[in-house]
């Protein structure tokens, strides 16, 4: 699937289908395709589908164009008032589309704006309310006000930045009650604007209020400060929520600030607030030009890939092991792995590598057969690495990498890379 003017992990997923005829059948075979519910208020978009035919069979066409039609109607969500109608988690309460009326460099709340109201119920427990105005225009620049239920209002002027303009609000732990949405023109030519009111329902996490406290906008993003210039290397951007995420995915591949083959590369994750890219070369400039496109999104840093190794004096008191030995151990139950046996079905053991004396047994399995051996890792170094990780004693780094279970009893069992089912069945037996 490419072509046309649907983009590519925007509105539609990477995929690819497969149709299966038997030998000498015809007829006509269905295929379906997934498209990305994005809640944009959109035109026509088409993508073209590619059918490639396997030899010794007959294509009537070896294309066709797929047509992706806009149902994203206006709604409005009734939240609830003497119960709350929301579910936990994200819920868009509101879409509309309307537009500001014309002006020309003139930022003051005037006749030219666009209203717009909603409640929030004091029944739920929304932890932040979240109001997006988009637009499309070269030369168009919206700016959104929001007036609370106190009388109290903010306002997001941010501008546009090149053809897709994008101006949000966001409301940690809303007042309950009656909001009001003004949508007015810096510049405006009756412009035509998406707006989309989104909820969070649900108490608050630890994880939620350090990110709340964070400064967002291109101007405040963080920038990793041991990024590998003039390298190739790989980018993350990351966002205070769902919308800046997809909003800046589009900029990207509609803009300039990445190569065609960078582009091509570039996706959001689905369920982070935050977009991968992989750069052909790590520069000052190109930093520069995506922080720029950003401009009026919340986004929150710009980071490389860290050149930290994880290191097994660091993961063990990560995943609690520490933790556990000071809340539950004893004279009697030190917690080490005494007394415990593991098997490890892997690529082998080096029992000769200094750390692992509690391997009791290692063997490579030959057929069916078990031949006890020394060393029985030949290949890789993996299965010496997973027991290291279970039971090293640190005796090589003098205590300082030191496994989960130090005194717990290993089997090395040893099978080929990769091995297939069937053949690791016998070192299970």
């Amino acid at each position: 699937m490419n072509g046309g003017n649907a983009k590519q992990r925007v509105d539609y997923p990477i995929q690819t289908g497969l149709l299966t005829w038997a030998d000498g059948e015809v007829g006509d075979k269905m295929i379906e395709f997934a498209i990305n519910d994005d809640l944009e208020r959109e035109s026509l978009e088409s993508v073209n589908l590619h059918l490639k035919s396997v030899a010794g069979s007959q294509l009537g066409r070896s294309s066709h164009w797929l047509t992706i039609i806009d149902d994203d109607a206006d709604f409005s969500v009734n939240a609830g008032v003497g119960s709350c109608n929301l579910a936990p988690g994200r819920t868009v309460i509101e879409q509309w589309t309307s537009t500001v009326g014309t002006v020309a460099f003139g930022s003051a709340l005037g006749a030219n704006a666009s209203s717009r109201q909603f409640r929030l119920p004091a029944s739920c427990d929304i932890k932040e309310v979240s109001v997006e105005i988009a637009w499309a225009g070269n030369l168009e620049d919206l700016d959104v006000s929001l007036t609370k239920p106190d009388g109290s209002s903010v306002v997001a002027e941010n501008g546009n930045t090149g053809g897709e303009g994008v101006e949000v609000i966001r409301l940690s732990t809303p007042l309950a009650g009656d909001y009001l949405v003004d949508t007015y023109g810096f510049t405006s030519n009756a412009t035509q604007y998406r707006g989309t009111v989104t909820v969070d329902v649900g108490p608050v996490t630890v994880c939620e209020s350090a990110f709340n406290g964070l400064p967002v906008g291109a101007s405040m993003a963080a920038v990793d400060p041991d990024l590998d210039f003039d390298q190739p290397g790989v980018v993350i951007l990351s966002f205070a929520d769902a919308s800046g995420r997809e909003a800046g995915l589009q900029r990207l591949l509609a803009g300039t600030a990445l190569d065609a083959t960078e582009r091509a590369a570039a996706y959001a994750f689905r369920n982070l607030h935050a977009i991968k890219l992989p750069l052909s070369l790590i520069t000052p400039a190109k930093i520069e030009s995506i922080r720029s496109t950003m401009e009026g999104l919340p986004l929150i840093s710009i980071w490389g890939q860290s050149q930290d190794l994880p290191l097994i004096n660091t993961s063990v008191p990560l995943i609690g092991v520490d933790a556990a030995r000071e809340h539950f151990a004893s004279s009697s139950l030190g917690l080490q792995g005494a007394g415990v046996g593991v098997a490890v079905i892997d690529t082998g053991i080096d029992k000769l590598q200094g750390d692992l004396k509690s391997v009791v047994h290692n063997v490579r399995m030959v057929g069916a057969n078990a031949v006890e051996m020394e060393n029985s890792e030949t290949n890789e170094g993996h299965g010496t690495h997973i027991a290291g990780t279970i039971a090293g004693d640190g005796t090589q780094s003098g205590g300082r990498y030191v496994g989960i279970a130090p005194k717990a009893d290993l089997v090395g069992v040893a099978v080929d890379v990769g091995a297939p089912y069937i053949f690791a069945l016998d070192g299970i037996d």
